[in-house]
């Protein structure tokens, strides 16, 4: 059976997306056959094209495109990631489940560092909170009103 290159796509990217969740949090900064690549500047790297294949199918050019998704599209910021996760399952109406490791990980980082990122202006101020989960402490701790 022959397949158009645009029918095999979905499947690569759900493949490909099922290995990078798969990715043991240290192993980002291993080697790949791409001998200047991390592991995380592969991910990056796809991640950047298919932002500006978009573009392309609308008709720009890649100089009209430009340089926008240079750079870190992957995020370094786990806690942000976290975060915005949540915020686009409220958003949207899903299920606002977190996952323990990744909340765990931010709200050491967020209770270790609130002073400085208090300064960043980058979340909202503190909502207090009662709760002992985890993940609501986190919210709160970054401005989140759950």
């Amino acid at each position: 059976m022959t397949h158009s290159s645009l029918q095999l796509i979905p499947d690569a990217i759900n493949r490909f997306g099922a290995r990078v969740h798969a990715v043991d949090g240290h192993r980002w900064n291993d080697s790949t056959p791409c001998t200047e690549w991390t592991v995380r500047d592969l991910v990056n790297h796809l991640v950047s094209e298919h932002l500006w294949v978009p573009h392309l199918l609308a008709g720009e050019s890649l100089e009209q495109v430009g340089d926008r998704y240079d750079g870190d599209m992957v995020g370094a910021d786990p806690v942000r990631a976290c975060i915005h996760e949540w915020g686009l399952a409220r958003g949207c109406g899903q299920p606002e489940w977190l996952d323990p490791a990744a909340v765990d990980h931010s709200l050491a980082y967020a209770r270790a560092n609130a002073e400085r990122v208090a300064g960043l202006g980058i979340f909202a101020a503190p909502v207090r909170t009662t709760s002992t989960d985890p993940a609501v402490q986190l919210l709160s701790l970054l401005g989140r009103a759950v």
